[in-house]
């Protein structure tokens, strides 16, 4: 959709710059995580270059996104699924639901959840894999 508005010669130099910016501060990460064997975290970088505060304030602003990142799940679950059950729940119910399979997952280690990726990747290859519909048989 940004595509879209921005037009070909707009969107096309901002997506590649924003793909530069992004090349070039991975880079210097690397570079910055590379002098120091310690630092694991970005919060750990944060604290070496800027001291507590950025530790702290790295720290939060990580936390809020995963936790809008689980908001967007949830609600981006519940919306499909009211769609393919309309009569079930209603749309508050589903999402309700959602949380309650989804938060006790955020507990489980990644060992035990990487097993459940490969449901990711069958949906995916069967949605692109369809076959189509409305065709008629003529003889």
């Amino acid at each position: 959709m940004g595509m879209k508005y921005a037009g070909w010669i707009c969107g096309m130099g901002a997506l590649f710059g924003c793909a530069a910016l992004t090349a070039y501060t991975a880079k210097l990460l690397a570079k910055c995580m590379d002098l120091d064997p310690s630092l694991i975290t970005f919060s750990d970088l944060a604290f070496i270059s800027f001291g507590r505060n950025a530790r702290i304030a790295t720290s939060v602003l990580f936390t809020l996104e995963l936790l809008a990142a689980c908001v967007a799940l949830i609600v981006l679950f519940a919306d499909s699924l009211h769609l393919l059950f309309p009569g079930f729940f209603t749309l508050t119910g589903w999402k309700i639901f959602c949380a309650l399979i989804l938060i006790p997952l955020n507990f489980l280690p990644l060992r035990l959840l990487s097993f459940t990726s490969i449901i990711g990747i069958f949906s995916c290859l069967s949605s692109e894999f369809q076959l189509p519909t409305g065709l008629t048989r003529t003889e």
